[in-house]
């Protein structure tokens, strides 16, 4: 593996290389990252008892590995970490490593090999207390993603989450592993899609009565944490309906507190969304029914029963 000092000089010569052209300074600079942190990701493969690395499920993919970097930059300049200088950057490729390390561990622990045989033991209980779909796309080609949080029920959430927290925790991680495969097609198709969109209807959601109650609050939070943590940089945009000061701040609050970039987030009305789709980079046929699109939109689970992720 390389040396963390080989790594800085690659990576400052990559990124100054063509200033000019942002884009493909990042991708330069992605594809050595990514380089690197398979030869990492491979050695702890091997470290759990893996002899073929490469054909494990488990393994990141190349787009994973370029998010993972990605994710984890953004996550450093968002607490205002100096991550430029020549030590300061030695310690913060340091760290990514740490951070691949801690990520190849949690999917060992998830069992993630197992997902390519299609939907774990409680997939279908998942999607009847927190309904999650599938619709068309965005004007740019991401695919789009939502649910109504007035459809989750916490409290069935709250009691797997208090009784088989390690169950919740698998099947979260197959809906989101589903998700990326998605990603994984749709890179290839153009250098910009590696992201999907996401439209999420929070009105009526009862989000004030779930912060006062810490357990739930928990629950919720770690719910929304597991798929952050380990899945980085995923989202293009988040269009988020209806939502009130107090739900906007409790976004703001709580994304804040994952490293989440804020940038992409969009809070409009259902009206506004459907007066003018064009001006948030959606069309009618993409947006889902219930934001006053046309798409009625898939569950998710169709995607956990093919090795082959079905086209959105």
């Amino acid at each position: 593996m390389a040396s963390i000092e080989a790594i800085h000089i690659m990576s400052k010569a990559s990124l100054r290389k063509h200033f000019d052209d942002q884009e493909t300074t990042r991708r330069d600079e992605d594809t050595m990252y990514a380089h690197i942190l398979e030869k990492h990701c491979k050695s702890l493969l091997q470290h759990h008892g893996h002899e073929d690395p490469a054909a494990d499920a488990a393994m990141l993919s190349p787009l994973e590995l370029r998010q993972l970097f990605r994710g984890f930059e953004l996550q450093s300049r968002m607490q205002n970490r100096d991550i430029d200088t020549p030590l300061a950057r030695a310690r913060f490729n340091q760290e990514l490593l740490a951070e691949a390390t801690t990520v190849l561990n949690w999917r060992h622990s998830m069992r993630m090999d197992e997902f390519h045989f299609g939907p774990i033991a409680g997939q279908d209980l998942l999607q009847k207390l927190y309904p999650y779909f599938l619709y068309g796309h965005d004007t740019l080609g991401h695919f789009i993603e939502g649910f109504l949080a007035s459809d989750i029920n916490i409290e069935g959430l709250l009691e797997w989450f208090l009784t088989d927290c390690t169950g919740l925790d698998r099947c979260l991680a197959q809906r989101a592993w589903a998700l990326q495969r998605l990603r994984d097609t749709q890179v290839h198709t153009s250098p910009h899609r590696y992201k999907s969109s996401m439209i999420i209807d929070l009105k009526s959601a009862p989000l004030a009565k779930l912060l006062m109650s810490a357990t739930k609050r928990n629950c919720l939070i770690h719910v929304v944490v597991l798929c952050t943590r380990y899945f980085k940089d995923t989202n293009y945009r988040a269009y988020v309906l209806d939502a009130n000061m107090s739900i906007r701040n409790a976004v703001y609050v709580v994304s804040t507190l994952l490293g989440a970039d804020l940038s992409h987030f969009v809070f409009c009305s259902r009206q506004q969304l459907q007066n003018d789709f064009e001006k948030f980079g959606l069309t009618p046929e993409g947006t889902p029914d219930w934001a006053g699109g046309l798409c009625k939109g898939r569950p998710i689970n169709e995607i956990l029963t093919s090795n082959d992720p079905m086209p959105v």
